[in-house]
């Protein structure tokens, strides 16, 4: 009998053996589970916090380029209002000058200063490409009358 209790204290020490076995595997198995659980909470964390920040930043970039684009169409518009405004000033100029130099060259049809002063006009307002023929053809003939601004 002396075999059989110790065949039982044997079974008895090996369930509680493979008892003690599972719960330490149970417990490996729960902290590995709560490990995972806890790294995918922080991994969402992380990427909610990056996609909030992604989406302020690019919040921000939008208000700039909205604002930067409306700086530049003001700048334009002011920048198209002078330009407009210096093309009639311009014409004036010209217009002026003509009429200055028609008045000097009866004059002094051979003056120095006149005929520089009309080379550069020519250079500055050349004859558009778009003016008519036989408007291109009045005016040589009008700058041949009054001496070739020389």
């Amino acid at each position: 009998m002396a075999d059989e209790s110790m065949g039982a204290g044997a079974i008895s020490g090996m369930i509680t053996g493979v008892v003690s076995l599972l719960t330490v595997i149970g417990g490996a198995f729960a902290f590995l589970i709560r490990q995972r659980s806890a790294d995918k909470a922080s991994r969402e964390a992380k990427l909610d916090k990056w996609h909030h920040e992604l989406s302020a930043r690019e919040r921000a970039l939008d208000e700039g380029r909205t604002a930067f684009t409306e700086r530049l169409s003001d700048r334009l518009e002011e920048l198209e209002r002078k330009d407009t405004a210096r093309d009639v000033q311009m014409r004036a100029l010209r217009v002026a000058f003509e009429l200055v130099s028609a008045a000097l060259r009866e004059r002094d049809p051979m003056h120095h200063a006149l005929g520089l002063a009309d080379e550069m006009l020519k250079q500055a307002f050349p004859v558009h490409p778009a003016t008519p023929a036989d408007m291109v053809r009045q005016l040589v003939a009008i700058e041949e009358q009054t001496g070739g601004g020389a």
